[in-house]
């Protein structure tokens, strides 16, 4: 493999490991976002903010 595939491999790898590895150390901001139905993604050009 080429130096940037390996060095995007190896981002790409540690960003998904350390974001589980927060959500289990640290549960409680996982649960908030998780399971708050008012906690949601930023809506797109077409959704009207209902915010």
């Amino acid at each position: 493999m080429s130096t940037p595939r390996i060095l995007i491999t190896a981002v790409t790898a540690i960003t998904a490991v350390s974001a589980v590895l927060a959500d289990l150390v640290i549960p409680d901001p996982a649960a908030q976002h998780a399971f708050n139905p008012a906690c949601h993604p930023r809506p797109n050009s077409t959704t009207p903010n209902t915010w």
